[in-house]
């Protein structure tokens, strides 16, 4: 592993005078440092597009970064190549660091770039916490198969270990408009890691003027424990326990429950009903809590978000119950 190599002389710029003051410090949210990954590729400016928006309006510092993998694959077309020593890599990839930021961000808004060496998503994970980074933004680009594996599977990873919120755009999504937050989609379960994101959506939604729409998804049993012809029957019991329990979620919010306009109570495959929603209230963002485990606790408590991330037609912000927030509690 090799240490961040800034590619900006004179260490960390103060915002110019030009760049949007930061919200009141009544907000509650506090996005000050973003960190932005990128491979220089048309999918990776999905992220950055992202970035942008909430850095001038937030008032936060971008830190844009190019990881060097340990193995590049030759590719005469790529900004860098395998057939460099290390440190002409990192020039290289500094200089292109350089030109991509000139072409892509404007100049007033603050940005550090960062030249890092060693595994993508090791590296990303780690310096988003030696930088304390209020949130870490990655595009993925959706793939399965052969494809996700090779292409999506930094994201993911990114997905599990991140010390911060990941929001996620995935470049594969439909046609990218000015990011608005007019409608946010929260899953819910009703544990401590959904209401955390709950918590977050509301914030969000409180600072653009937001509608919060609430989805619990009823994961129907390949085999009924009491058999099919009580499924039915199970399943509308559950549905009536399920808006029971949203409508007491709603009310507990008190005033800011206003913000909420729409609950529903779906039945099926979790992370399909949950973009069938997504795509039927037009959502703009899909706020989602992930238990961030490894091995068989990853798969069984992880795997609907990891499918929300890589499907979704719109951005997704992922929240752990336990990392570094921007949202105050």
């Amino acid at each position: 592993m090799k240490r961040a190599t800034p590619s900006q002389s004179g260490g960390e710029p103060e915002p110019p005078a030009s760049a949007p003051a930061p919200p009141s410090p009544s907000s509650p949210i506090h996005l000050r440092r973003l960190l932005v990954p990128t491979d220089f590729s048309e999918a990776s400016r999905a992220a950055l597009a992202l970035a942008t928006e909430l850095a001038e309006r937030f008032g936060a510092q971008i830190d844009l970064t190019y990881v060097i993998p340990p193995a590049l694959p030759i590719d005469v077309g790529h900004p860098v190549t395998a057939a460099m020593p290390v440190d002409d890599l990192e020039r290289r990839a500094a200089a292109s660091l350089a030109r991509f930021r000139e072409a892509h961000l404007p100049k007033a808004l603050p940005v550090v770039t960062h030249v890092l060496t060693g595994a993508v998503a090791y590296e990303l994970t780690e310096f988003a916490a030696r930088r304390n980074t209020d949130l870490l933004v990655i595009s993925t680009h959706g793939h399965t198969g052969l494809k996700h594996l090779l292409m999506g599977s930094t994201a993911e990873q990114v997905l599990r270990h991140a010390p911060c919120p990941v929001l996620v755009a995935r470049a594969a999504g439909r046609k990218r408009r000015e990011f608005r937050l007019r409608q946010i989609l929260v899953p819910t379960d009703f544990s401590a890691p959904s209401t955390k994101a709950l918590h977050y959506a509301l914030a969000l939604a409180e600072q653009a003027g937001a509608t919060l729409s609430l989805v619990h998804v009823l994961a129907l049993p390949s085999w009924p424990e009491f058999g099919y012809a009580r499924m039915a029957i199970k399943s509308a019991q559950g549905r009536r326990t399920a808006q029971e329990r949203l409508q007491t979620l709603r009310a507990g919010l008190g005033d800011r429950g206003d913000r909420v306009g729409a609950w529903r109570v779906r039945s099926g495959n979790p992370f399909r009903e949950i973009i069938a929603e997504a795509e039927e209230s037009r959502a703009d963002l899909i706020v989602v809590a992930t238990h961030g485990h490894t091995g068989l606790a990853h798969f069984l408590l992880g795997g609907t978000t990891e499918k929300i991330v890589r499907h979704a037609g719109c951005p997704v912000l992922v929240v752990r119950q336990r990392e570094r927030d921007f949202v105050e509690a």
